[in-house]
């Protein structure tokens, strides 16, 4: 089965993914969405709610039957509720992300500008000033921020110049913020789990023609101008599927944070603009429409995990045949994982169950160094694993067919 999902992968055309990799939306069924208003709050609890059904009362109107008070709740035995859940609305400290040399995913399939650290950045901060707006906390612009420069003399091998030219002011003082060499931006209190800035290991220089005095009095955008700040940068460049790939990204940070991984982004590549205008990726609007429900499911680090691992799960494989069954598995993927190729890996596992195919590309683009290893040690350390069976019962549903 893995032989020929890897055969397939090699045929697939070069610097290209199946579609389903770039559709964010097919991890969302069932998914429910976080809450509007979420004041004081610093985490969330909840119940699942699961219909079982039950033959036996077929017809039955339970929920009317006189022996109820007036004011009992009418009793449903079909819906049978599960554990109590908690998440958490915050992280100890922001991430701090490493930018690797090249695309984490291939050069090849990035022959235009390479934006994806840039976009991933800012999804980082969308996704944070949601959840503040939610928790009705004002969000601030530090005083870092990356150098301002009116040509490319000067530039050091560690610094990654963005041209902006005539782009609005909003714009230039967000992505200072954004890119800033540390923390560009905050708020008073706990850190939203989508926060992230960039090591030292790289500067950004912003090219625009515009002076410090132009901007610096700007205020931080909300949630509504930053999407339509991220759409005029999509309008500068033709980033292509990189809006998509840094929204996937960013949507795993939050598992990153509690597991300690660090990400690591594709050093950008920024041509100076020209005076085409390119269209911006409608669908960014539906991420963003969206993006409530998202957040429930990049909250759930159990959730991400479970998915994730669960594409290696199949259900006629008892769990005492289980490490064999991954044995066999890491076996196929072996070669690949060694060779940390992340391209051909991704290609297999969105053929092997297309509806997580978003979740592992996100997982993929973080790129980082412990990915490879963690992906090798769960095929080869699950003996007898205790959660196999329970996988039967919960990963069903986010397994589809195979």
């Amino acid at each position: 089965m893995w032989n020929s999902y890897i055969s397939d992968a090699e045929h697939f055309p070069p610097g290209s993914l199946p579609p389903c990799c770039l559709q964010p939306s097919l991890v969302l069924k069932d998914i429910p969405q976080i809450p509007e208003n979420l004041r004081g709050k610093r985490s969330l609890s909840g119940n699942a709610l699961w219909n079982v059904p039950c033959p036996e009362l077929a017809g039955v109107d339970v929920g009317r039957s006189d022996s109820f008070a007036s004011n009992d709740e009418p009793w449903h035995p079909e819906v049978v509720s599960g554990a109590q859940k908690t998440f958490n609305l915050w992280i100890k400290k922001p991430l701090v992300c490493a930018i690797l040399p090249e695309s984490s995913i291939g050069q090849s399939r990035l022959s235009g500008p390479n934006g994806l650290a840039i976009l991933t950045l800012c999804w980082s901060y969308i996704f944070s000033v949601r959840l503040l707006e939610m928790q009705h906390r004002r969000i601030r612009y530090s005083a870092v921020m990356p150098p301002f420069l009116t040509c490319q003399f000067g530039l050091s091998k560690k610094d990654v110049l963005l041209p902006l030219g005539h782009s609005s002011k909003k714009l230039v003082r967000w992505l200072a913020a954004v890119l800033a060499p540390g923390i560009g931006w905050f708020a008073q209190g706990s850190v939203p789990p989508w926060t992230a800035h960039c090591n030292e290991d790289i500067q950004f220089a912003i090219s625009t023609k515009l002076t410090t005095d132009d901007f610096l009095q700007e205020k931080p955008p909300s949630f509504i101008e930053a999407v339509h700040l991220i759409l005029e940068l999509c309008s500068l460049y033709d980033f292509s599927s990189q809006p998509t790939e840094a929204f996937l990204t960013v949507l795993l940070f939050p598992f990153h944070a509690t597991q300690d991984l660090q990400p690591r982004l594709p050093r950008p590549q920024i041509p100076p603009p020209t005076n085409i205008s390119h269209e911006p990726p409608v669908r960014v609007r539906d991420y963003t429409d969206d993006i409530r429900y998202y957040m429930a499911l990049s909250l759930s680090a159990r959730a991400i995990s479970s998915a994730i691992w669960s594409i290696f799960w199949e259900p006629g494989i008892h769990s005492n045949l289980a490490s064999a069954w991954l044995g066999s598995i890491y076996n196929v993927l072996q070669p690949v994982i060694e060779a940390a190729n992340v391209e051909l890996l991704a290609k297999p596992l969105a053929m092997r169950n297309p509806r997580l195919a978003p979740l592992w590309l996100g997982f993929l683009r973080c790129g980082s160094n412990q990915m490879f290893g963690m992906i090798g040690r769960f095929l080869t350390t699950h003996h007898e694993h205790p959660g196999w069976s329970w996988g039967t019962q919960i990963l069903m549903s986010l397994r589809g067919p195979a």
